[in-house]
């Protein structure tokens, strides 16, 4: 018993090597929007940003809007690895290892600031007088925040 089929259906008629075709081109096709994509994982703890008393008057487009303009003063500084680094260093200039617990990381970080502000480390931006860090923080927090 022979089975007559029309050219048509013939043609509609798949075959392996179509479907290993169709198959592979699809999902390659799913991967291609997500291949671009240049997902953010920043190398620094999160918590460098923004700087703690400054957040508590000034609201995200103030701190941005310092944080860029200290960048503009500081060309050599626009880099998001290099402002941690530079956040995290201690009087000395060596680094600072943050501590397990955030909040005592924060507290040395405040420390610091003091410290600036006393021995005159000081930096104006937009009429602000920031401490060295504060301002460094203020840019990472314009870098980093969309």
């Amino acid at each position: 018993m022979a089975f007559y089929l029309s050219p048509f259906l013939l043609y509609l008629m798949m075959k392996r090597r179509q479907f290993l075709l169709l198959t592979g081109t699809g999902i390659i096709s799913l991967g291609v929007p997500f291949a671009g994509c240049n997902i953010h994982h920043p190398t620094y703890a999160p918590w460098l940003t923004p700087p703690t008393h400054l957040s508590t008057i000034c609201d995200t487009a103030t701190l941005k809007s310092i944080g860029f303009t200290y960048l503009g003063q500081h060309r050599n500084e626009e880099n998001e690895e290099r402002l941690a680094e530079l956040i995290m260093d201690d009087d000395n200039g060596k680094p600072h290892q943050p501590e397990k617990d955030d909040a005592a990381t924060r507290a040395w970080l405040d420390q610091k600031i003091s410290k600036e502000f006393q021995s005159g480390k000081t930096t104006v931006v937009k009429g602000w007088v920031l401490a060295q860090t504060e301002a460094r923080q203020c840019a990472l927090f314009a870098l980093t925040v969309k």
